[in-house]
């Protein structure tokens, strides 16, 4: 009976990539616009301390397209990642996108790690804010680096969690840019 169930367990699964395809080649169903629309809305109503600077609202950036990146200090992928962050704030500043940087850190931290690391966009100090806001974008699972994409139209057009390669970082500004 066992052998059974492992056989017709094998058969579903080989009609179902058969029919569907391989996994990874499957179209994702696109969110509904209520669902991308309030999570822009979420980045909008928000406000944080800018590195350097005084409290700036998030609203600000509303109409221009805006790629958010959600990092720490202390995670090793971040460290790595900033090269391609901020050289997608240079490749596509001319164009209007937006880069901006949530520390979670504390301040301090945040701070060096950002004049270390020669960023050049905007940086917040987030902290716990900041996590709360990347998990209202869609980071459920509250890990970072976390990344998202807001259009022009204020909805968030895409996101990643996790590595930030340079295909990322295109496929992010494309979707911001739209």
């Amino acid at each position: 009976m066992k052998a059974l169930t492992i056989l017709l367990a094998a058969l579903a699964a080989v009609a179902t990539w058969v029919v569907f395809g391989p996994p990874l080649e499957r179209p994702q169903a696109a969110p509904p616009l209520g669902y991308l629309a309030a999570k822009g809305d979420a980045f909008f109503a928000a406000s944080f301390k800018q590195i350097g600077s005084s409290v700036v609202p998030l609203q600000t950036l509303r109409g221009k397209p805006v790629v958010a990146y959600f990092w720490a200090s202390w995670c090793a992928k971040c460290r790595e990642e900033l090269k391609a962050v901020q050289a997608l704030q240079d490749q596509y500043r001319d164009r209007g996108l937006v880069v901006v940087g949530f520390g979670i850190d504390q301040v301090d931290r945040i701070e060096r790690f950002a004049r270390e690391a020669g960023i050049d966009y905007p940086v917040f100090a987030g902290g716990p804010a900041a996590i709360a806001l990347s998990k209202r974008m869609g980071n459920l699972r509250e890990e970072m680096p976390f990344a998202v994409a807001i259009d022009r139209e204020g909805l968030a057009a895409a996101s990643r969690l996790g590595e930030f390669e340079p295909a990322t970082a295109q496929a992010l500004a494309a979707a911001a840019l739209r």
